[in-house]
Parts: C-alpha cells; structure tokens; sequence
C-alpha cells in the first residue's frame, strides 16, 4: 500500500498509474496534513512525498511522520525539483530514505519502489531478530522475567537512585522448597507451571516499582526500592504466605508447595549490590537449614 502525497493532481494520476501497473494499492494525498491523516488511518507500506507542497512542506511532513512510532520505519521516497544539496539534506535530516529529482525516470519508479520496499522488510526482519535476541539476553524465557543478568544491572541502577536519594532498598531472595521432588516425581512440565504459578503470586503481591526475576533454576530474587527493614520484612513474609496458600494444578496433579525466604537490605557501601545478594543468599540458607518455608532477615 503506497502513499502518494503532492499537490500536483496530474502527477499523482501519472504516479498511479506507474504503481499500479506493479501489482500497488495507492492513496493520495493533496498535501502534508491528508497525509499524516491518512498515515494514521490506513498504515501504508510505504510513502511517496513530493517536498514543495503549500501548508507544510514534505521535509516538515516527512519530520513529523518519523514522529510517529507507526511510521518511524516506513520507507519514504522524497521528490525534488532542483537537485541541490541543501534540499536533500534537510530531506535526510528530517527522516527520508531516498530521493529522486524531477522529471521522473518513469520506467525506474517502479523498479525503485519495489527494491526500497524489500530492504524495508529485509531491515524489520533483522531488528526483530535483534529483539528476539535481546529478550533471551535479558529475559527468562519461561517466565518472562528479568534474568540475572538484567536484574544485576537494575539493582546497581537502582544503587545510584538510592544514594542519590537517601532512600532505602531491600533485596529479597526466595527458593522453592524441594523442588528437584516436584520435577523427579511430577515431570519438568509440571515443575514448569510450578514456576509460573510462582511467578505470577509474586507479581501479583508486589508494588509497581518492585522488581521481581528469575535468577536460575528454582530462585527468584526481588528488589525492593523505597523500602526500609520492617516494610521489606512485611513484604517478604507476605509472599511466603501467600505461596504456601497456593493450590498449583497441573495435569491432574494438585501441588502445594513452599519457599524458602533470605532478606537483607542494600547498604550505602554496596559497590555493585553483589555483596547485598550475598548476604540475602546467607540468610536464605539460614532458613533451609532451619526447617525451610520461613524468612530469614
């Protein structure tokens, strides 16, 4: 679906024309704003804009297009008159994939858009390969929640907004009682909605600004920001409860477990937050050794 924007009706007709006897479906635009309207309306595959138009020129169109995350990819052929630098300049600037001058080359128009249009799929299949791998590089694949990897990162983020605050910040790490039983005994698919279920009772029990991730295996490591030693104690204890309330079932199985909960608070002389985990991991041991599905702070 192209888009032709100028104010130009024989252009236009002649535009058509060329496209269509492409295989193309075409919209017109007489100027700037029908074309935003239509952008919006009908998201085009591309857009054909001519830059000297009256109200607003194609450069400041073409600006405001990249403005919009519907179009901010869209492949957009600018035509010109006078072959100056300036012009296709300030038509690169403000987002333009390519230009051509007036007269137009007919019979490569045609070519020109079909080859602009297949880099624009060849460029959305390589970004969506870029953020498939980004998600596996920071994102549990199971559970969708940060990895350890995103999770180190927000807690020293999180470091530098606290100090820089004065505020507080409380670091939870949580084990699932026994669960190597749950997956000997039950299979690793019902272990799997283990975990999720898990998940999910985390999620729903935290603030908005808490974050929850899966650091490996059956442990989950929550930050607490703004969060002084009672409040985090509070939180902590009201996870467990919650997790030991809950009735998991999975293909036919109906599962209780339990977890096993370490607390500490993130220090001032943390460098990195490793050492806060640390000691969250310290305390959470102390709760396996001592009968397990309590919190240890």
């Amino acid at each position: 679906l192209i888009l032709v924007c100028d104010d130009d009706s024989m252009q236009r007709l002649l535009i058509r024309q060329c496209l269509e006897s492409e295989g193309m479906r075409i919209l017109e635009a007489k100027d700037g704003y029908e074309a935003l309207e239509l952008v919006a309306n009908n998201a085009p595959d591309f857009v054909f804009m001519d830059v000297d138009m009256p109200g607003i020129s194609g450069i400041e169109t073409c600006r405001r297009l990249r403005a919009r995350d519907d179009a901010a990819d869209v492949p957009v052929l600018i035509v010109t008159g006078a072959d100056d630098q300036e012009t296709i300049d300030l038509g690169f600037e403000a987002g333009a994939t390519q230009y051509i001058t007036k007269p137009l080359n007919w019979p490569l128009l045609g070519r020109l858009v079909k080859y602009m249009l297949r880099s624009a799929e060849n460029l959305q299949e390589l970004k969506a390969k870029e953020d498939h791998l980004r998600y596996l590089a920071y994102f549990d694949h199971l559970t969708d929640l940060p990895n350890r990897r995103s999770f180190t990162e927000q807690l020293r983020r999180n470091l530098v907004n606290s100090e820089k605050s004065k505020g507080q910040v409380g670091l939870i790490m949580i084990d699932i009682d026994h669960f190597k039983l749950v997956n000997d005994e039950y299979g690793h698919s019902v272990g799997d909605q283990v975990l999720i279920e898990v998940t999910e009772t985390c999620k729903d029990n935290l603030r908005y600004h808490d974050i929850v991730a899966r650091l490996g295996g059956e442990e989950f490591c929550i930050l607490l920001p703004y969060t002084n030693a009672i409040q985090a104690e509070g939180i902590a204890e009201r996870l467990r409860g919650k997790i030991e309330s809950m009735q998991i079932i999975s293909e036919g199985y109906r599962i209780n477990v339990t977890v096993s909960v370490g607390l500490s608070l993130v220090c001032s002389d943390d460098f990195d937050g490793h050492d806060a985990m640390q000691r969250a991991d310290h305390k959470l041991l102390e709760a396996k050794t001592n009968g397990r599905n309590r919190v240890c702070a």
